[in-house]
């Protein structure tokens, strides 16, 4: 059984701790994945994503070009 992730369906979304006060949320817009169930042996089964680090949205436009930085 093999399954491929429907973007319209799904969301991939992060939370973070900033200086231990506030947490900071935010999403990727463009990834993809699959996965491969394996319904007779659990543990032969497989999941694949792939994350663009690009499309990282926090809604703050500075910190995200920050966090896209070689910093």
């Amino acid at each position: 059984m093999s399954w491929k992730v429907d973007n319209a369906h799904t969301s991939l979304e992060f939370s973070a701790r900033h200086m231990m006060v506030s947490t900071v949320k935010g999403h990727f817009k463009d990834f993809t994945g699959e996965v491969e169930l394996d319904p007779s042996d659990l543990t032969r089964s497989k999941a694949r994503a792939e994350i663009q680090a690009a499309s990282l949205d926090t809604r703050e436009e500075k910190r995200d070009a920050h966090l896209r930085s070689a910093d």
